[in-house]
């Protein structure tokens, strides 16, 4: 009996708190399913001690203890991403643990005693059980886990819920749980699958986005601190390409990265547009990713890597994709895709970079802690730098890898970031990403080397979209249809960026944000509107030639026919028909 009211309080607690903004009493379904399957779950570790009587009370335990990291992990991410989590996720952050307690000690020490009070709960649940009830627990279990599990039956066959969308059954069994998947298909494209294609030039494409890595502080782009040796020398001695002005279309890694690889913009992605990667596979392109960080199981990311490649290794760090590419084979006479993708500069590489800049401290320390303070942001502003430089270093030794091995003989290298990062330089709330659209969010680097020779001058202005048109036009394929970018290389390029993005804070419901960057004869403008449930709670207005600071909002004062333009090009953005405002879009719709 104790061990079933146990099962019942952690049950309830946990579902309650991993279900975003009293979701709970709006859908009260999935939060009943929960319960029932999770307490009726919890009667089984005592059922199999009833055989094994010195195991019943440790068994209770162990699984009490992993039902507080499982509702923790699931309220961990809708607390800060507004999603579950998936089970890749959750093991990864796991093996940050470590790197977080120690920036956080407060916090990490409170997680470590709270699972181990569940942990002690559940063992003495058990041996209470044993002592008072005797003979009759395990007709009391048997009882009671029945009743439960019929009655998970029950409510979900009524409601057509399905077990991998439980919050600890997904977990279970399908690894993804009630984490957001891809975003749809678009009816009008039919099925995605290779096209035959052929490439007039068959070199080694690299590309490597490094997480949240903002070109303000990139010493090859202009900043004073020497934060990018390497790549200051590609860009001075090697003839490589920076484009002035590029952004990422969302503010977080899933959105960036479909919008990356099929060339679509935030609301029109889907699941089944040709990307990147295939359509390089379909030409004879041997496909390689690497990749620091979890990627399997983050919001339908899978969907978008697919499952026919050559090589595909997630969950490593940084210093492990310098020694994973030093295993790669030899090049392929057919042409080589490799995908990097490096976690130096985002807080939770768990790996933390060498002190060149001092005093310096990981951000992750200030998070949901408020504004910090001028010495604050400077720690915080130093550590972002070391890890800039740390970032540098492993594309440096990457790059020398690949070039002894004779993948840079004949290369297409590009160098970007998925987003920007907030280092606290406005208010409360603006440490990381995916929480604004300012400049420091969303503008991101593009740098393009080929190894056979000097490259033309890029466009002023680009996005996320424009960099699979670039690889395919510079090996001479034909860009497929449904793609929305445009090459680097081909004037007159873009005239406008839209980034959009889905935040969320706690207590608050969430925010739809997006913003419009504009090239206009008079100078660079862009507008931002935020809106919660349709309305508007901020709109502002910069002109980025001459304040890129976005210090200055011009919201009622831009010039008439600046004003009238910059509407414009909102508005027909606006009249495209909107498949998926965000990959995560579908579990907000599903939960609120």
């Amino acid at each position: 009996m104790f061990v079933l009211c146990l099962a019942l309080m952690v049950a309830t607690t946990g579902a309650y708190a991993s279900l975003n903004r009293g979701t709970a009493a709006r859908a009260p379904s999935p939060f009943a399913f929960n319960v029932c399957v999770t307490a009726g779950l919890s009667l089984v570790p005592p059922l199999a001690g009833w055989f094994l009587e010195d195991a019943a009370a440790w068994l209770s335990a162990t699984w009490f203890a992993a039902l507080a990291c499982a509702y923790s992990g699931h309220a961990f991410g809708v607390r800060n991403w507004g999603s579950p989590m998936s089970r890749g996720v959750f093991f990864y952050s796991l093996r940050q643990f470590p790197l977080a307690a120690r920036l956080r000690p407060g916090p990490g020490a409170a997680a470590c005693a709270a699972i181990a009070a569940v942990f002690v709960s559940g063992w003495m649940a058990a041996r209470l059980d044993r002592y008072f009830a005797g003979g009759e627990r395990f007709t009391i279990y048997l009882a009671g886990a029945g009743l439960l599990l019929t009655a998970a039956a029950v409510i979900g066959a009524a409601t057509r819920i399905s077990l991998d969308s439980d919050l600890v059954l997904g977990l279970i069994l399908g690894g993804h749980g009630p984490m957001s998947g891809p975003p749809p298909d678009d009816p009008s494209m039919g099925p995605r699958r290779q096209r035959p294609a052929t490439a007039s030039r068959r070199p080694t494409v690299v590309l490597m986005v490094v997480d949240s890595l903002r070109p303000g502080n990139m010493s090859a782009l202009g900043y004073h601190r020497q934060t990018t040796p390497f790549l200051d020398t590609l860009i001075s001695g090697q003839g490589a390409r920076a484009v002035p002005m590029a952004f990422s279309n969302c503010a977080s890694t899933e959105t960036a990265y479909w919008t990356l690889f099929s060339s679509r913009r935030t609301r029109h992605l889907a699941a089944n547009a040709p990307c990147l990667h295939d359509m390089l596979r379909a030409a004879g392109f041997k496909v390689r990713f690497l990749l620091s960080g979890t990627h399997r199981h983050w919001m339908g990311m899978d969907y978008l890597y697919g499952s026919d490649y050559d090589t595909f290794t997630d969950n490593l760090n940084d210093e492990q994709l310098v020694e994973h590419a030093g295993k790669l084979p030899a090049p392929d006479e057919a042409g080589d895709f490799l995908f990097f993708h490096l976690m130096s500069t985002h807080m939770a590489s768990g790996c933390e970079p060498p002190k060149m800049w001092k005093p310096a401290r990981n951000r992750a320390a200030w998070l949901e802690t408020g504004a910090p303070d001028a010495e604050a942001r400077e720690q915080i502003l130093n550590h972002y730098d070391n890890s800039v430089l740390q970032a540098d270093g492993y594309i440096a030794r990457i790059m020398e890898t690949l070039r002894k091995k004779g993948y840079l003989d004949d290369a297409l290298v590009v160098v970007t970031g998925d987003h920007g990062e907030a280092l606290g330089e406005r208010n409360s709330g603006t440490i990381g990403h995916a929480r604004g659209l300012y400049q420091e969010s969303i503008q991101i680097p593009l740098i393009v080397w080929d190894s056979t020779g000097p490259l033309p001058e890029t466009a002023f202005l680009a996005d996320l979209t424009d960099i699979a048109p670039t690889v395919l036009g510079s090996i001479g394929m034909v860009p497929p249809s449904s793609w929305q970018g445009s090459s680097l290389f081909t004037p007159p390029g873009r005239r406008s960026v839209h980034t959009e993005q889905i935040k969320h804070s706690v207590g608050e419901l969430p925010t739809q944000m997006e913003a419009l960057i504009a090239q206009l004869p008079s100078g660079v403008f862009k507008t931002m509107r935020y809106r919660q449930a349709g309305r508007e709670v901020l709109r502002k207005a910069f002109c980025l030639s001459d304040d890129a600071g976005e210090t200055r909002d011009l919201s009622g004062h831009l010039p008439p026919g600046v004003e009238v333009e910059m509407e414009h090009r909102m508005r027909e953005y606006h009249d495209q028909p909107a498949l998926a405002p965000h990959a995560n879009w579908r579990f907000l719709e599903r939960q609120g």
